[in-house]
């Protein structure tokens, strides 16, 4: 078994076939992308970019409340009956809201395509409320979120979750949608229906004013806050400066992350990465993960540590170590093998309808065009002295540090890095 995986190559996967995407605009401006998939299901998603990342002052919390409108009431249709309809077609209705885009999801029978419209929908607070906080109660979710907040304070580093405080209602809502939902900022995806059909629908449905929206470019500052809390377990988010999705310097820090390692994917095995000599001398109950995120401009880079007080300062100083090593040291086994999950995590994403959608219209928001043989082929030219090179860049940004336990327990962030990153 290990030999066949350290023997795997893309062209050993069925890929989803992407070559043949089809690809068309509507009178109205509206891009729709179609690519075929066997079996009796389809699946079609609309990507819009409006994360939290598009709001001002005056629209702040709105993406979250926005997200949470979908599929309830509106003009044609109540939510009792939106639900029934899907329930009566066997259809399956979800929704995704990241820092840059927010999608809605349906899968269903094929040939039942023309049963589902795109909807606007009014005020839902508590299940907003209740969702926000769920995320505070958990620990790297508050911590990637503040980490967000450091590394890029507006934009970007708008929360994801809309706090009480917002104080949104119908009408900042209605400002927010009114803002996002134009005709060049949706990509309406559909994995196994008719590309004709969908065009004619998205042309019948989608009816959109097209104003100028402005972007700002991400600016990446970072910065360290420290958060008291009497838990016995501390938490650290350490961040840096990572690469925008789709450039050739994102797919090579994504098999960096993977030499890094922090997942385990067999569920008895022994880790074979770098962090495993970190958690080898550190407690037991503790836990380190890497994360790397890419968006339109920019990216995030970094690790989340979970560990007792008395172990955080010591974790933290093993895992930097472990990061620094990256820039001269990865043998030729460990590239192989990271590379060979890189290729694997993006194969996962292709083989899920849900993801491979979204992904799709994400990429082509941005003006790219999301195939997976051109990534896997990316990841497979990837040279020792990229990684390098990227793991120096990565480390030659000003860190974000995220602190929360016992803080007279644990250092401060020039005790970590010595005051010597400053960019």
């Amino acid at each position: 078994m290990i030999k066949s995986i350290q023997r795997f190559t893309y062209h050993s996967f069925a890929l989803v076939p992407l070559r043949s995407l089809h690809v068309s605009r509507t009178l109205a401006g509206v891009t729709v992308a179609t690519y075929p998939e066997p079996g009796m299901t389809a699946g079609l998603s609309v990507v819009v970019g409006g994360g939290p990342r598009y709001e001002t002052e005056g629209t702040a919390g709105a993406a979250h409340f926005l997200k949470n409108y979908t599929f309830l009431n509106n003009q044609k249709r109540r939510a009792l009956r939106i639900v029934r309809e899907a329930e009566l077609d066997s259809a399956i209705l979800s929704r995704t809201l990241t820092h840059e885009y927010m999608s809605a999801q349906v899968q269903f029978f094929k040939g039942d395509e023309c049963t589902y419209e795109p909807h606007e929908f009014p005020h839902v607070c508590e299940k907003t409320k209740l969702q926000t906080q769920d995320a505070k109660r958990n620990i790297n979710v508050v911590g990637l979120e503040k980490a967000h907040q450091l590394a890029f304070r507006n934009g970007l580093g708008n929360p994801l979750f809309s706090s009480h405080q917002d104080l949104v209602d119908h009408v900042k809502v209605r400002m927010f949608a009114k803002t996002i939902f134009t005709r060049s900022n949706i990509v309406v995806v559909g994995r196994g229906v008719d590309h004709k059909a969908l065009l004619g629908y998205v042309h019948l449905y989608f009816d959109l004013n097209d104003p100028q929206q402005t972007k700002q470019l991400s600016t990446y500052y970072g910065g360290d806050e420290r958060t008291m809390d009497t838990n016995q377990n501390a938490h650290c988010t350490i961040a840096f400066r990572g690469f925008p999705s789709g450039s050739s310097s994102y797919y090579v820090s994504k098999v960096l992350q993977e030499v890094l390692g922090g997942e385990k994917h067999l569920k008895w095995g022994t880790e074979q990465c770098k962090l495993a000599a970190v958690k080898s001398q550190i407690s037991k109950d503790s836990e380190i993960t890497s994360f790397n995120t890419g968006y339109s401009d920019i990216g995030l880079f970094g690790l989340q540590l979970n560990t007792p007080n008395h172990d955080m300062g010591k974790a933290v100083k093993l895992t930097m170590d472990a990061l620094a090593t990256l820039k001269t040291h990865i043998t030729d086994h460990e590239m192989q093998r990271a590379k060979n999950l890189a290729k694997m995590n993006f194969m996962n994403i292709a083989q899920s309808r849900l993801d491979s959608m979204d992904f799709v219209g994400f990429s082509m928001l941005n003006g790219n065009t999301g195939d997976f043989d051109d990534i896997l082929h990316s990841i497979d030219m990837v040279q020792k002295q990229d990684l390098h090179k990227v793991a120096s860049d990565i480390l030659s940004s000003k860190p974000t540090l995220v602190t929360i336990g016992n803080l007279h327990a644990i250092p401060y962030l020039d005790q970590y890095f010595g005051g010597n990153n400053t960019t």
